[in-house]
């Protein structure tokens, strides 16, 4: 895909920028020798050009630093998505589309493992329970629906709400188990590189006690009971280490690890975010819930998600990136090869997280135009529909030439004549 205000555009550009930056110190000093040669051959007071000379050269460093500076910045805002069912008050795992799946899989995994992080979610939900305690729906005349529009004085506050911020929780160790990953393969052939270390939960306490699941589960296998019975026996373990196992009861393992160049640093950014400090860049990746997502309709839930409409709650959350190149060093040329993993973890994220990307990969918008057709036909041929359209027999009937139809009594029952085969026998052929 590439990013227009990516990394790999940012160096693709430097030389432009080299040169923009050499124009603008040229054009200073040279506008400072003229002023020079004006003072000693004119009568202008000396104040006045030294004014003017301070002015240019001011206004020069100023230029300079706003491009190198405007250059070096880059973001990017991801909009994902979730689904809640309001009957059971879980998430829906969407087909295909791997945020959702994942935020699905994590939340069953608090769920069975630790009773008092997922009564958050339990006790305080996101969305407002659809009622099924009396099994049947709201009393309305037969083939009639409504769609109310109503206005409210304030948004309900989601960042009060506990099941929002361990929301949030979900969606930022989903994005940052996609980021160990991705570095796992961008360098995955640089074992025993002195530029490169790889860092574990024991290097970050205070970030992983500021994220209750990324503190969970990554917490290794020996000291969560969960997984006592797992492996009993270390000795029959499987070869090698153990980067990830999922229980049938739904608990997760995850070995919280991050390789990335030597003298990095990882640090809290925000309440839901994650910083990432290199010598030559920085990367910041925050998460927050917000407010229903568009998008999907009642087509994508009844055909797509095979939910109910009524009974889904979409939510937005928004994934934001940020970052800053070093600007000094974008007058190196070497060794950023450790550094253009960035691009296409950015790629990755947003395949990965974006709803209207996913929409996109499975061409819902081509498929939209057949299922709204297939839906009139149905409502066509629906027993409203038959009724409140005369059928053909009905005007046949009421044509002067057509005689009356047989009643029960005039029909004749069909019979049914029963034939048996005789058997023959071969010897009494003729």
């Amino acid at each position: 895909m590439g990013n227009k205000n990516g990394l790999g555009h940012i160096l693709s550009d430097r030389s432009e920028l080299i040169k923009t930056i050499f124009l603008v110190a040229l054009t200073g000093f040279s506008i400072n020798l003229a002023s020079s040669l004006i003072i000693e051959q004119s009568n202008i007071p000396r104040y006045s050009i030294w004014i003017f000379v301070a002015v240019v050269f001011v206004f020069s460093v100023y230029s300079i630093a706003r491009i190198f500076f405007n250059k070096s910045k880059f973001s990017e805002s991801i909009d994902a998505a979730i689904f809640i069912n309001k009957e059971k008050n879980e998430l829906i795992p969407v087909k295909g589309y791997d945020f959702s799946r994942k935020t699905h899989e994590i939340l069953n995994a608090i769920k069975a493992e630790n009773k008092a992080i997922y009564a958050d979610w339990d006790r305080d939900p996101i969305c407002k329970k659809k009622d099924i305690s009396n099994g049947k729906k709201d009393s309305l005349p037969k083939g009639r629906t409504y769609i109310a529009i109503s206005r409210m004085e304030g948004a309900p506050d989601l960042e009060q709400k506990s099941s929002a911020l361990l929301m949030e929780e979900i969606a930022l160790f989903v994005c940052i188990d996609m980021l160990s990953t991705h570095l796992s393969g961008y360098f995955g052939g640089r074992k025993g590189d002195s530029n490169v270390k790889e860092f574990c939960r024991e290097d970050f306490p205070e970030f992983l006690m500021s994220n209750r699941i990324i503190n969970l589960l990554s917490t290794p296998m020996e000291k969560r009971p969960i997984f006592l019975e797992a492996f009993p026996d270390s000795s029959k373990r499987p070869e090698g280490e153990i980067v990830s196992l999922w229980g049938s009861d739904g608990s997760v393992f995850s070995r919280f690890d991050l390789v990335l160049p030597e003298g990095s640093k990882i640090s809290q950014s925000s309440r839901n975010g994650v910083k990432i400090s290199t010598r030559r860049l920085s990367l910041s990746i925050s998460v927050k819930l917000g407010f229903s997502v568009s998008g999907y309709s009642n087509l994508f839930c009844k055909h797509y998600m095979g939910v109910p409409w009524d009974s889904v709650e979409g939510k937005k959350v928004k994934i934001d990136i940020e970052g800053e190149i070093n600007p000094w060093f974008l007058f190196i040329s070497r060794g950023w090869d450790y550094y253009h993993w960035l691009d296409s973890f950015r790629d990755k994220l947003l395949e990965k997280t974006s709803f209207s990307h996913f929409k996109k990969s499975i061409s819902w918008d081509s498929l939209i135009e057949p299922l709204i057709f297939s839906s009139r036909d149905k409502q066509m041929r629906s027993p409203i529909a038959r009724t409140a359209a005369p059928s053909l027999a009905s005007l046949r009937s009421s044509s002067p030439d057509s005689k009356p139809a047989p009643t029960k009594s005039t029909l004749k029952k069909p019979t049914v004549k029963k034939r048996t085969l005789a058997s023959k026998d071969p010897g009494k052929e003729s």
